[in-house]
């Protein structure tokens, strides 16, 4: 029977499974959309060694958006770690795009490299000219 944590949870990050909500708290951790300051940091990374996954709506509400463009926690952090050097903050309409590139066959570091060096408008007019891409 589930417990009161367990609807708390459910209540703030809506049907999202437990076990994604984790991921995505574990890569928020490594790659916070959202510094914390320290003692947030360290009580989010004290819940998640407890099982509990992030309760920070903007790590919820980045999480959410990313997950519906159709990333994994998994993909959000290649692409982080990828574009690293610039650390400015993802923006799901930019990047909502590259699930659709990796489905066409694009590898995912130049889909990843385009995009951060030119946008999305310039990975879409690729897709479109080798209709099916294969970047």
């Amino acid at each position: 029977m589930p417990n009161d944590e367990y609807f708390e949870a459910r209540s703030i990050w809506g049907l999202m499974p437990i076990q994604e909500q984790l991921s995505w708290t574990q890569v928020f951790l490594d790659y916070p959309p959202r510094f914390l300051g320290v003692i947030g940091m360290l009580a989010t990374q004290a819940q998640f060694g407890n099982g509990k996954p992030t309760i920070h709506s903007s790590w919820i509400r980045e999480a959410e958006s990313f997950s519906q463009a159709g990333f994994s926690p998994l993909l959000y952090a290649f692409v982080r770690e990828r574009t690293k050097v610039e650390a400015r903050p993802l923006n799901v309409l930019t990047w909502e795009v590259l699930p659709r590139a990796l489905s066409e066959g694009w590898r995912l570091s130049k889909a990843v490299d385009l995009l951060n060096e030119q946008g999305r408008h310039a990975l879409e007019r690729r897709l479109r000219a080798t209709l099916g891409g294969n970047g």
